[in-house]
């Protein structure tokens, strides 16, 4: 009674031999190879040939690759499925192997993954037929043909495509009413974030409907997809920058066609609605990409500064500022771009900038703390607020 391997094994022959094939069976070990033959490799059907590799299998390998190089020869490695429809995903070795092969050797190692052995023998066949035909049946010019991965799968012969597409249009295939906005699907999976359509919101009077050009990226954003935090409805994006395409019935300062910058949550979108008091208009020298990373900056520095610590404008004109960063471009930036003294930049990165603070303000310490530091070295800062001080 024949093994399954076997049995799969003489299947193939069978559909070989009916297709007038010349055959030539041999093992891994054999030396003796034609030249300029290629060679379908059934290794797989004893099971997953890379899981457990003898040395001596794979000097075997390392020979059979060799004697390939010496001529024009290439393989045709038949494995289970390990892609599509995976059940032993052990096998997929080979697709690794096979592609560095084809990278760094530039030897013509394909791969077909085969759902039923036995059944599926027709279509390997097949496979291997066209593998055969590989050179000379496409333009020199044409660097992604001839196929090297195949995958038989429900009676079907399939192989890797890219379809080239246009994200608003594939986005906006069920109308134009509504919009496509930023989720993920499992959040810590940041692989999973994708676009979804929802509806707009309606326009009130006192709100302007924007087409988004640009959007700022917050590190709460990468917090909130890799949910480490988490927020009872999830929404990404604080800040966006675009064109006004209708405005509310009293809304008295910004005019469709307006380049506006705008305060919103959920500002990942193709479009948005928003409060007329949360948008400015933006200047002609800036950019949308500009203009999409700033507003956030800023309204933090005024609620920190102005609402929080209580300065006040006097109080900001005398103010010194001392800052804390983690290399020297960002020393050299502070200096060169906002004339902040060396001697007032130090390290972020550990409690030291603590004791070199308070030397520099003679113990004194300061009036007003803005960071966004955790763990231990929020408790430094506190150590240099003077007594009357905020954070």
């Amino acid at each position: 009674m024949k093994s399954p391997a076997a049995a799969s094994e003489a299947s193939v022959i069978r559909q070989l031999r009916q297709g007038e094939y010349e055959i030539t069976t041999c093992t891994l070990e054999d030396g003796d190879l034609p030249l300029n033959q290629d060679v379908l490799c059934l290794l797989d059907l004893d099971g997953p040939f890379f899981e457990s590799i003898s040395s001596t299998d794979f000097e075997a390998l390392q020979n059979l690759i060799k004697r390939l190089m010496s001529g024009s020869a290439g393989v045709l490695w038949a494995t289970p499925l390990c892609q599509m429809g995976c059940r032993q995903p052990d096998y997929a070795s080979v697709i690794g192997f096979a592609r560095t092969m084809r990278s760094e050797l530039s030897l013509d190692f394909a791969t077909c993954e085969v759902e039923n052995w036995d059944t599926d023998a027709p279509l390997l066949v097949h496979v291997l037929d066209s593998f055969l035909r590989r050179k000379g049946a496409y333009d020199e010019d044409d660097i992604f043909k001839p196929d090297f991965e195949y995958a038989i799968r429900k009676s079907e012969v399939n192989v890797g495509r890219y379809y080239p597409f246009t994200l608003y249009d594939e986005l906006m295939t069920t109308g134009t009413t509504g919009r496509a906005s930023l989720d993920i699907k499992t959040p810590g999976r940041i692989s999973t974030l994708g676009w979804e359509q929802r509806e707009l919101e309606p326009l009130r009077s006192c709100e302007v409907e924007l087409e988004v050009h640009a959007t700022g990226l917050n590190f709460r954003d990468v917090l909130v997809a890799m949910n480490i935090v988490e927020l009872s409805v999830r929404r990404f994006g604080l800040e966006a920058a675009g064109i006004v395409t209708r405005v509310g019935s009293e809304v008295a300062d910004i005019k469709v066609g307006d380049r506006v910058v705008c305060l919103k949550k959920q500002a990942f979108a193709t479009k948005i609605v928003v409060e007329e008091l949360a948008c400015a208009v933006i200047p002609d020298y800036l950019s949308f990409d500009e203009a999409a990373c700033m507003i956030f900056a800023f309204a933090t520095a005024i609620q920190s500064l102005v609402n929080v610590g209580r300065l006040e404008k006097g109080q900001m004109l005398e103010a010194k500022i001392y800052a804390t960063v983690g290399n020297e471009e960002k020393v050299e930036f502070l200096i060169d771009n906002f004339g902040v003294p060396r001697s007032n930049i130090f390290n972020s990165r550990d409690e030291s900038f603590a004791k070199d603070l308070m030397s520099q303000t003679g113990n004194k310490g300061v009036d007003l703390v803005l960071n966004s530091f955790s763990g231990e070295l929020v408790y430094a800062t506190w150590i240099y607020r003077s007594p009357s001080g905020s954070r």
